[in-house]
């Protein structure tokens, strides 16, 4: 999803100086393979992107995974959380 909530599509594969990954780290430039937009008309080059989660899942890393999220992690799902979205079936 998008900054503002908008949903963009599902990532079909990560890539990484053309190899497939299976995750990125922050700062990393990776390209990403998305079902569903079009570059230059729904997201543009720079774009921030975002994963869609559901507020079970982010229940869910706050019971079984906080123990394994850095402050900057905390921030992000906060920030994730917090984005006006509708909701997901």
């Amino acid at each position: 999803m998008k900054e503002d909530g908008a949903e963009v599509g599902a990532i079909q594969s990560l890539q990484s100086k053309n190899e497939k990954i299976e995750e990125a780290k922050k700062g990393e430039e990776i390209a990403v393979a998305i079902d569903g937009p079009l570059v230059g008309r729904n997201i543009n080059e720079g774009d921030v992107l975002y994963t869609y989660i559901t507020f079970d899942q982010y229940e869910q890393i706050l019971k079984k995974g906080k123990k394994f999220l850095n402050k900057d992690d905390e921030e992000l799902l906060k920030r994730i959380m917090h984005t006006d979205r509708p909701a997901k079936q």
